[in-house]
């Protein structure tokens, strides 16, 4: 799994983070896309500290 897809997050699940994996669903993915600050990329996961 890769790391974080927020910006400035360095985090990964290899650091003993828990990664997240955004959803396929078109609407939730850009709310979340949008809420993460990255509203173009093709990443599919985040850290969970940003829950």
């Amino acid at each position: 799994m890769t790391g974080c897809s927020a910006p400035d997050c360095n985090n990964s699940a290899k650091k003993g983070c828990i990664m997240k994996v955004f959803p396929r669903n078109p609407e939730k993915r850009a709310k979340w896309a949008a809420n993460v600050g990255r509203l173009k990329f093709d990443a599919m996961t985040i850290s969970g500290i940003f829950y």
